[in-house]
């Protein structure tokens, strides 16, 4: 079984973290999710470009929404590894860069998301705590990390491994 990374997971749910206001969104921004190329749920935002760097301050990933709506992810070199398409059912089906279907990301009627891997079955469910950080568990409900509302992400010791910015 594939085990998704938190880096990735974090992708997923961070991108609107980082937003600006006090609940993790501006208001323009949206509270749809979304997954990144390493597995991670990341959050349609506002913003059309949006970089995420590691505890270092290394680029890891770039996510970028296209004109149709999409969210192209790409990786420090600018190659594409993934792409997020909403369907019609609300649902973000994740696709690699050959086009084929590597997770999907349904809204959890507790108002959280779970991620599925192409198989069906749950990898990954996120959750919003009362302070507003986005908090990664496995599919055995154990924490894997979490995105503070200032686009910090934190592994499950509590520890920053890395960081979510609004790009371009």
């Amino acid at each position: 079984m594939k085990t998704i990374s938190l880096f990735a997971i974090i992708l997923l749910v961070a991108v609107p973290v980082y937003s600006g206001s006090k609940n993790g969104m501006s208001s323009k921004g949206s509270s749809g999710m979304t997954p990144s190329p390493h597995g991670k749920v990341v959050p349609y935002s506002s913003y059309k470009t949006q970089n995420v760097y590691d505890q270092y301050g290394q680029l890891k990933e770039v996510i970028r929404k296209n004109p149709s709506g999409n969210l192209n992810l790409y990786n420090q070199y600018g190659q594409l590894q993934q792409v997020i398409r909403k369907d019609s059912s609300g649902s973000q089906n994740v696709y690699n860069q050959k086009g084929q279907l590597q997770e999907v990301v349904k809204k959890d009627p507790s108002g959280g998301e779970k991620i599925y891997n192409q198989y069906g079955q749950l990898q990954n469910v996120i959750r919003k705590d009362t302070s507003g950080n986005l908090k990664i568990y496995d599919q055995r409900g154990q924490l894997q990390g979490y995105i503070r509302n200032d686009g910090t992400i934190m592994n499950q010791y509590g520890q920053s491994v890395g960081r979510i910015k609004p790009g371009n």
